[in-house]
């Protein structure tokens, strides 16, 4: 099944040595070993910016993405590696990335990829506007995980509605991060509020490996090819190329919505 699809990772912890993500160069080739055996062509290496665990750079992750692809080219591997971090939701973002301190998705100033906290989420609507004046979409990470927008599925339909996209982890409907997690999972894809499927990788085994053989199976089951073709390859495109995103094909009357997307979806409840 994945040869029917380029799969685009815009979610994946794969630089040797910056985060809490692969230790060392073989396991981080090991990593991209099992991307291009489930037919990933792309990969955009997000470590952990705003995060004061790690203390990562925009020009250490350049540095690090060239070096990988340099021995993924050497080692016959056809997977494009491309810069990116997963931005940790923080009072300091909006100097960070004015100061050009943390890296857009792909690096191409149209897409970060925001990092909700573990606790309590605050309210996001003025951040999101403050990013979209800026000409930035916030990509939101692993929603399905969090519980608060369990019990508040509402938040998301406006971060929605604000223009926000959304970005379901892969391993969350295998059950690697539980069952609510899994059943959030699939609940969200169903309702046409997730624009991308991602990997979240972070090492060749366990449960945040790359994986996506068995997502896709899971994904088709619940939305079919083509919803997943727009999931794992047209939508991870897309954001790498800095365009448009689709939502899954409109149902019911139309609502007034800001996101950049050429199809609106009305949003029922989760």
């Amino acid at each position: 099944m994945t040869a029917e699809f380029e799969i685009v990772d815009i979610h994946a912890h794969v630089l040797p040595g910056l985060d809490d993500g692969p230790a060392g160069l073989e396991d981080a080739l090991r990593m991209c070993e099992l991307y291009v055996r489930d037919g990933v062509t792309a990969v955009v290496a997000t470590p952990h910016m705003g995060d004061h665990r790690f203390r990562v750079t925009p020009h250490k992750v350049r540095q690090a993405v060239s070096s990988l692809n340099r021995v993924c080219y050497e080692r016959g591997l056809g997977l494009d590696v491309l810069p990116g971090a997963d931005v940790r939701l923080c009072p300091e973002l909006l100097d960070m990335l004015d100061a050009g301190d943390v890296l857009t998705l792909a690096d191409a100033g149209v897409y970060l990829l925001l990092e909700p906290p573990a606790g309590a989420i605050p309210p996001l609507g003025a951040l999101v506007g403050e990013l979209m004046s800026r000409g930035v979409t916030p990509v939101v990470s692993h929603p399905e995980r969090h519980p608060e927008w369990w019990r508040r599925p509402q938040r998301l339909r406006e971060l929605v509605e604000r223009g926000c996209v959304l970005q379901v982890t892969g391993g969350s409907f295998l059950g690697a991060f539980g069952r609510r997690a899994r059943e959030a999972a699939e609940q969200l894809v169903r309702s046409g509020l997730v624009h991308v499927v991602a990997g979240d990788t972070h090492a060749p085994t366990g449960r945040r490996r790359p994986e996506f053989g068995r997502v896709l199976r899971r994904l088709v089951a619940i939305v079919g090819r083509e919803g997943t073709r727009r999931l794992v390859q047209d939508n991870p495109a897309r954001i790498v190329r800095g365009a448009a995103v689709t939502m899954a094909p409109e149902r019911g009357r139309r609502r007034p919505s800001s996101a950049p997307v050429s199809q609106r979806l009305e949003l029922r409840r989760l």
